[in-house]
């Protein structure tokens, strides 16, 4: 299937006789760079900040490769405010790095536990102030930090995205596979994303051109 992109997620520092390699493949890959921001004792074993930086710069020197910035765990333990939040976009961008994706703190029950319990660990404090015992989400994602993110990116014009299929879709050039334009994520997710007007454009007319399912789709599928 030469015409789906392989998406790679890494905390690693990618070297370029590596990328020369998977570059000689032929096929588009797209590096999810992921980087937090954390303090070291948060993020125990990955690389440094600046070292993960210069990916963005070395992958963008190969034809069949992409870099995406996955921001994970957006929290304010690395973005107390929006000073904070300009000062990591500013730091992206000088690096190259030309779209990123936000999430906040993922877990499932076992992490959870973890988290909760064992007061060693670097998110124990984190977690118990975020969190009831008795209700369970999936994800800490603090609207103020993601409000501070979004609005420093607005200012910097720098792809901020919810979905990760928008950012891929934006370094391919092709409208939202995901179709995160739909109305059950046009508000939450489409809407409040810093995305790139021509990008908008790109989903708005796949929307207008294709408001429907062709016949053919749906015969397809019945």
């Amino acid at each position: 299937m030469p015409n789906v992109p392989v998406c790679i997620v890494t905390k690693a520092v990618l070297d370029t006789t590596f990328l020369e390699e998977i570059n000689q493949i032929g096929i588009t890959i797209i590096f999810f760079i992921s980087l937090s921001f954390l303090p070291p004792q948060l993020e125990k074993g990955a690389p440094p900040t600046n070292a993960r930086l210069e990916n963005f710069s070395h992958i963008a020197s190969f034809a069949n490769l992409r870099a995406i910035h996955f921001w994970r765990p957006v929290t304010s333990l690395s973005i107390p405010d929006r000073a904070t939040a300009l000062k990591q976009i500013d730091q992206l961008m000088h690096a190259g790095a030309r779209v990123s994706v936000i999430t906040g703190l993922k877990f499932g029950n076992n992490l959870a536990k973890i988290f909760r319990q064992n007061e060693q660990n670097a998110f124990n404090v984190f977690f118990n102030d975020h969190i009831t015992h008795d209700h369970l989400k999936n994800e800490i994602f603090e609207p103020d930090v993601q409000e501070a993110i979004l609005h420093a990116a607005q200012e910097r014009s720098y792809p901020v995205y919810l979905h990760t299929s928008c950012a891929v879709s934006l370094v391919l050039t092709q409208p939202d596979y995901n179709a995160t334009f739909r109305k059950p994520h046009l508000e939450a997710r489409c809407l409040t994303s810093t995305c790139p007007s021509a990008q908008r454009a790109r989903c708005a007319s796949f929307q207008k051109q294709f408001a429907h399912p062709s016949e053919e789709v749906l015969q397809q599928v019945a």
